[in-house]
This record gives C-alpha cells, structure tokens and sequence, in this order.
C-alpha cells in the first residue's frame, strides 16, 4: 500500500485485474489502476519482436539480458500455490526481480541513448514505434542509423519504407525521393515505392514523363510476377494512374 507505483511484465493483463478481484472479494476500495505501472511486456514486444520472435520473460534473460536461471521457469499454474508458500516462508523468486530490474535498465537505455552500436533490428523497432508515438526527429534519427546495418532484406525495406513515410509526412518529398528509389532498386514482390516516386513526379514537381516511366516500371514488375501479377488488384489501379498519366500528357 506504501508504494508509488508498479513494475511488472504482463501485469497490466494479469496481475493487476487478478488483485482487484481479490479487492473486491474482500470488500475493500482500491486505487491500483490510478497508479502509474510500468508494465515491462509491451515495450519489451515493441522493441525486440523482430529480432528475438519469443518475448517472453525467461526467453529475454537469456537472448537480451545475460542471465541464466538455475532451474526451469514456473508453469503459470503453479504460481498461486508459490504465493502462499511466500507469504508463509518470505523465500520469493528473485530472479524475476533482478531480471525486470536489468530489462527496465535496458528499455531505459534505448529509448535515451541508442546507439550505432545497437543491433540494427533494434533501432529499426525503435524507430518504428517512436514514428507511431509521432517522435519524428528521434525516429528519423534511428532509422537511419538501422538503415546503416546489415538488416534481413525484408525489414531493410520496411525500415527505409517508415523512413520515406516520415519524411513525406513532414513535406520532405525530396529527401524522401532517394529513399523510395532505394527500395524499388532491390524489390521484386512490391511496387509500393515505384507508386510513391510517381506520386512525387506528378504532384510534386509535374514531371509526367517521369511518372508515366515509373508507373510502367511498376507494370513491368507487376507482370514479372506470372500468374498472380494478372489477378493483383495493385495491377488496375496502375493501368488505371497509366491512362490518367497519358490523358494528361496528351491535353
């Protein structure tokens, strides 16, 4: 009751709803969600998702944070029974408590000091979820550094597509061109960037011939892709943006 606050993982869906049952169960009021909670599951999730797949406690100790425990992790049904046997004994598991401890460090750590030394997986989630939070400067800042790394193929485009997004969202259009011809020069199964360079062409600067050249572009790799480019519904609206193109060029 003296304390300030919370820190847990998984307790925002777990551990605090199960206490204000008991509350209520006891017929006592409680302010349990007026106090802050640093619920440590989520930021763990948005950070190191992409590059761990598993995030889950045990699994972060030994990928992410360099401990080992000496024996396996606690089955969740197993937990109530624990418990008791803590509020009889006082014994209490303090892995969980070192192990949340050295997370919250790291999320801390990331979030005010990334670094170019960090995984570039990492600093691409981090930018990621710093772009939803609309932290632009500090998003554009880890994207690019992400961009620096060696990434999987696939997150090197989703990293400069949330790169090229963030600048066109800020009327950067120019700085952005670089980034969308970037990953149409390496993408075979999209054309979402092929799209956007046209785009730029025909609002932003009116080049049409440059914006027909690359819808045709998109065409072409559309068609490359056999069978399933002839049913895509991305290949009508590109014929479709092809015929508006050539109706303007033509007036």
């Amino acid at each position: 009751a003296e304390k300030a606050g919370f820190v847990t993982f998984n307790g925002r869906s777990f551990d605090i709803p199960l206490l204000e049952g008991r509350f209520i169960m006891n017929r006592m009021p409680t302010d349990l969600r007026d106090r802050p909670h640093l619920d440590l599951l989520h930021p763990a999730r948005r950070l190191w998702r992409h590059r761990l797949g598993s995030c889950a406690l045990s699994s972060l100790e030994g990928s992410l944070l360099g401990l080992r425990r000496s024996q396996e992790d606690v089955p969740g049904w197993l937990i109530p029974s624990l418990y008791n046997n803590y509020l009889r004994s006082g014994d209490h598991n303090q892995i969980d408590m070192v192990s949340m401890v050295t997370l919250a460090a790291r999320v801390s750590r990331l979030l005010s000091q990334p670094d170019p030394a960090d995984h570039p997986i990492d600093l691409f989630s981090l930018g990621k979820w710093q772009a939803d939070l609309g932290l632009s400067e500090a998003a554009e800042q880890n994207l690019r550094l992400a961009a620096q790394g060696d990434l999987p193929l696939e997150l090197y485009h989703a990293n400069l597509y949330r790169l090229g997004l963030l600048l066109k969202r800020d009327g950067r259009y120019a700085e952005a061109l670089p980034i969308w011809q970037q990953i149409a020069a390496t993408s075979l199964d999209d054309v979402s960037a092929h799209v956007e360079i046209a785009k730029y062409y025909e609002c932003q600067t009116q080049e049409l011939e440059q914006a027909v050249f690359w819808t045709e572009q998109a065409l072409n790799l559309v068609a490359s892709w056999g069978r399933r480019g002839q049913h895509h519904p991305v290949r009508a609206e590109l014929e479709h943006r092809l015929n508006r193109l050539q109706q303007k060029l033509d007036s």
